[in-house]
């Protein structure tokens, strides 16, 4: 069943459903994003993926145990701009008191890994 019919049913504003389910959608994929990336982080003792390549290319990583993981670190960064970019300016023009009210509902903490 879609958010719309979901919200007819019970009686809700549909665009109102539909902008909390992508809000709620998008932070639950930035958190996984977050999750693997400080996972991999963990694992190499990194927080960039600058770093990650940095230890690489000094021989204290092997390359062939960290290549699959720096393409999906490199990736992740990628991926979290990018859900950043969409919470920020709503995916569907999520008004920002809503998305603040979610956030704070949900008590979701702000991570703060180095994706530059």
């Amino acid at each position: 069943m879609t958010i719309r019919k979901l919200a007819v049913k019970l009686n809700i504003n549909p665009n109102l459903a539909e902008d909390k389910a992508s809000a709620l959608f998008l932070t639950q994929e930035l958190r996984l994003a977050e999750s693997e990336l400080l996972k991999i982080a963990g694992a190499f003792g990194v927080s960039t993926v600058e770093e990650l390549d940095k230890k690489i290319a000094a021989g204290k990583i092997s390359e062939e145990k960290a290549l699959e993981d720096f393409y999906r670190f490199d990736y992740l960064v990628e991926r979290k701009k990018e859900l950043e970019k969409l919470l920020q300016t709503g995916g569907k023009k999520i008004k920002p008191n809503l998305w603040e009210s979610i956030k704070n509902s949900a008590a979701l903490p702000k991570w703060n890994l180095v994706t530059s």
